[in-house]
């Protein structure tokens, strides 16, 4: 329900400011694709997290991340060597990001 009202005011849109049908076309398919795909939740979509402790929070968030960056060779010994570092890196530098296919993390001229 909520869905086809989304796409119904999404048509709307694209017909009262003329867009081209060949792009209004790729739009619906796009926002139509993206509305029944299934996402991963990120740590914004639980509000339940906002009760943790700083220490747990920080030993969670350092946990979801590591295995990706593990997979660089500098931060795989860096994980070894200081975990604490790790976990700091990962409170204080770092979110979870996710894309999905045909997303753009960085655009040409915008500032990163």
């Amino acid at each position: 329900r909520d869905r086809r009202e989304k796409l119904r005011t999404l048509r709307r849109f694209l017909q009262s400011n003329a867009v081209e049908p060949r792009l209004a076309c790729r739009v619906v398919r796009q926002v139509t694709e993206r509305l029944t795909a299934k996402r991963m939740l990120t740590q914004d979509a639980v509000p339940a997290l906002d009760v943790l402790s700083m220490a747990l929070w920080v030993e969670l968030h350092s946990s979801i991340l590591t295995p990706h960056l593990s997979a660089h060779p500098l931060l795989y010994c860096w994980t070894i060597m200081d975990r604490a570092w790790l976990d700091r890196l990962c409170y204080q530098a770092m979110r979870q990001v996710c894309l999905r296919a045909a997303d753009s993390l960085f655009h040409s001229g915008f500032i990163a």
